[in-house]
């Protein structure tokens, strides 16, 4: 069977509110100024995303953009699940000239995070924009997780590693896609 990988994956959009908030932080931190708000905000930005990027799962409502080129599979698993919706799949010839599919052409399966194409699809570029929703279920653990992240980057201004106990705890919750 044909081995299929993502020539792209990224970010498209935050869309819902940050896991931990401004004054949430800013009381961690026992910070009581507005100097450095936006500051604070960027680290809890950095956190949230850390922490993503370790357990491979949302934590807010957001849209990602994976991309295959030349080859695409039949299959596509998406990636940072929970899948709640696919928002557009684009097929751009060798030309340049981009197609948007019609939903007929492909199925959405949320509880496997996949789509599946009811036809094979031939082109250059393939880019599945879709989005997912956060886990009702972020156990405490894992917040305090990111609240000592955010206190090791305020501490070092942004040049802190991320804390041990923090690193352990993201592992802990990290999902396994096989």
């Amino acid at each position: 069977m044909a081995q299929f990988y993502p020539h792209s994956f990224s970010r498209h959009s935050v869309i819902g509110a940050e896991l931990i908030s401004l004054a949430e932080a800013k009381l961690y931190l026992r910070v009581d100024h507005a100097e450095e708000d936006s500051l604070i905000a960027g680290f809890i930005q950095a956190a949230r995303e850390y922490a993503e990027d370790t357990i491979k799962a949302s934590l807010v409502q957001q849209q990602w953009k994976v991309t295959y080129n030349y080859e695409f599979p039949p299959v596509v698993h998406l990636p940072m699940g929970k899948v709640e919706s696919v928002i557009t799949i684009e097929l751009e010839d060798a030309s340049g000239m981009i197609t948007i599919l019609d939903t007929a052409s492909y199925t959405l399966n949320k509880t496997e995070e996949k789509v599946t194409f009811t036809n094979r699809v031939i082109g250059a570029s393939l880019s599945i924009i879709y989005q997912t929703t956060s886990s009702s279920l972020i156990e405490e653990t894992l917040r305090q997780a990111m609240l000592g992240h955010i206190h090791a980057l305020y501490e070092e201004r942004g040049a802190a590693t991320v804390p041990a106990s923090s690193r352990d705890i993201y592992h802990h919750y990290r999902k396994i896609v096989l």
